[in-house]
C-alpha cells in the first residue's frame, strides 16, 4: 500500500541503493561519470524536478559542468514547434552545438513504461548515442527493444515517489 500506518511506503529504498550500487552496471556508469566532464540530465514530471535538483549539486560539488532543461520556457516552446515526443532531441541539438561531445555523458530519468514521456525520453537519449555520446537511462522499470549500448540502471519502483527519491539519491552516490 501507498502508505502503511500513516507513514510513506518507500518499498525499502536503502535495500534498492544497495541492489543498485552493487549491481553489473552500476561500476561502468561510475567509471563513465567519473571521465566525463559535462553531465546532461533530463526527464518529465517529477523527474524533471530531480534532473534539475542533480544538475545544480553536481556542478556545485564537483569539477563537472552539468545541464538540464528545467525551464517551463525551453519545455513548452519547443513542444510547440516540434512535438512532445521530440523536444527533448530538440532541446540537445542546441546545447549540442559548441560542446566536444566526447565529455558529455547524458542522463535520462523515467517512472513509466510505454508513455509518451518514456519515449521522448528514449528518443533523446537514442539522438545522443548516435552522436557518440554516452548515455543512460535510470528507470522504474526495464525498457524493451532499446539499444543495448544505453546503461539502464533500473530501480524496480512501484511508486513514483520512491523512484524519484531514489533517483536524486542515485546522483549523490555518483
Amino acid at each position: 500500500p501507498f502508505c502503511k500506518m500513516n507513514k510513506i511506503n518507500f518499498e525499502n529504498i536503502d535495500g534498492k541503493i544497495e541492489r543498485i550500487i552493487n549491481g553489473e552496471y552500476w561500476s561502468n556508469l561510475q567509471e563513465i561519470f567519473n571521465q566525463k566532464s559535462i553531465i546532461i540530465s533530463f526527464g518529465h514530471g517529477g523527474n524533471m524536478a530531480v534532473a534539475d535538483h542533480a544538475t545544480i549539486d553536481i556542478s556545485r560539488l564537483t569539477d563537472k559542468t552539468s545541464i538540464s532543461p528545467g525551464s517551463g520556457i525551453h519545455c513548452t516552446s519547443l513542444v510547440s514547434d516540434f512535438s512532445f515526443e521530440e523536444w527533448l532531441v530538440k532541446w540537445l541539438e542546441i546545447i549540442f552545438r559548441q560542446i566536444d561531445l566526447s565529455k558529455i555523458l547524458v542522463i535520462g530519468l523515467s517512472c513509466s513504461v510505454g508513455s509518451k514521456s518514456s519515449q521522448a525520453i528514449i528518443n533523446a537519449l537514442d539522438y545522443s548515442l548516435e552522436r557518440g555520446v554516452e548515455t543512460c537511462l535510470i528507470s522504474a522499470r526495464h525498457k524493451k527493444d532499446m539499444n543495448p549500448k544505453i546503461i539502464q540502471i533500473i530501480n524496480d519502483s512501484i511508486y513514483y515517489h520512491t523512484s524519484e527519491v531514489l533517483t536524486l539519491a542515485l546522483f549523490y552516490q555518483l
